[in-house]
């Protein structure tokens, strides 16, 4: 299955603001610009904040936030509520 890419600019068309929107997803390959990817660099240009699934800790040279599953990244949105 070939990634497909984030429709960024569709966004503000289900009025979603670039603050209230996170990009999490488990394909190492959307980080790789050899690989064709670009979607971390395109998230990055929007204002997103973007998350890999990375349950096994295989992308330690990723260049964003990693979390072992979505369990993982409910708990750091929760817990960055409670210390605002």
């Amino acid at each position: 299955m070939a990634a497909r890419s984030v429709p960024f600019a569709q966004l503000e068309a289900v009025f979603l603001d670039a603050w209230n929107t996170l990009l999490c997803w488990d394909s190492p390959r959307l980080l790789d610009p050899r690989a064709g990817g670009s979607e971390l660099r395109r998230a990055r240009a929007a204002g997103l904040h973007a998350v890999l699934l990375d349950p096994f800790d295989d992308w330690s040279e990723a260049d964003c936030e990693r979390a072992r599953d979505v369990a993982e990244v409910s708990r750091r949105i929760l817990a960055s509520r409670v210390a605002a």
